[in-house]
């Protein structure tokens, strides 16, 4: 029961991490003309 304690922890832990590097990510981009401008030309 531990170990499946210790898993659920480390996964929500991993989860919180991704949510807050796209969150983090996502607001650089958007406050980044730059940003914007390369995505524009890259398509």
């Amino acid at each position: 029961m531990d170990v499946l304690n210790l898993v659920v922890n480390v996964l929500h832990l991993l989860v919180d991490v991704i949510a807050f590097v796209a969150h983090a990510t996502w607001v650089i981009s958007r406050d980044t003309p730059k940003a914007k401008h390369y995505s524009d030309n890259k398509k």
